[in-house]
């Protein structure tokens, strides 16, 4: 089924955003009850369950990843995923140009400019870009290498929301 739903899903939304799929009626299987969906969460295990009003919910967004990272949720292990491609294609067309400020600041800016569309989208919400003598060293230009080095915060889903409610006595809260 989640293997359904992410083909359904995948020309709808970006990579990098969560998402819940919702079935279409194509799927009948057993509802979890909350304690069961919580016990396969807790085992990194996203459960499949029925939901009034939505029908059947691939409910989760958890990677099988070891450890806790910004990798073990999906959407961030598809942005880098999505990252190291759009990357790849970028940097391409640098491959035999002049190794020199010029070039650098170039696939800088071109990246940058990447990055950036990803802010705007909300798949990001910092990032820094270096490429300049600092990374560029003369020993690694004498190897024929141009490294670009790439930091990014990626924007994180929300999986649980908590609403305390309080019970003021009147006039109490006009009074804040």
């Amino acid at each position: 089924m989640v293997c359904a739903c992410w083909y359904k899903k995948r020309r709808h939304y970006k990579c990098y955003l969560s998402w819940l799929c919702y079935d279409e009626g194509e799927f009948n299987s057993i509802a979890l009850n909350e304690g069961q969906r919580d016990i396969l969460y807790e085992n990194n295990v996203n459960p499949i369950t029925f939901l009034s009003g939505a029908g059947l919910v691939n409910y989760g967004q958890k990677t099988r990843a070891r450890g806790a990272s910004a990798l073990d949720r999906i959407n961030v292990a598809r942005l880098v995923i999505y990252l190291r491609g759009q990357l790849n294609r970028l940097a391409k067309p640098y491959i035999f140009e002049q190794n020199d400020k010029i070039t650098r600041d170039e696939i800088k800016q071109a990246a940058e400019s990447l990055l950036l569309e990803l802010v705007g989208q909300r798949a990001l919400n910092d990032f820094l870009v270096v490429c300049d003598e600092s990374n560029n060293t003369p020993s690694r230009i004498d190897r024929n290498e141009l490294y670009l080095d790439i930091a990014i915060e990626p924007v994180k889903a929300v999986e649980f929301v908590y609403i305390p409610l309080r019970l003021k006595n009147t006039g109490e809260i006009a009074s804040l």
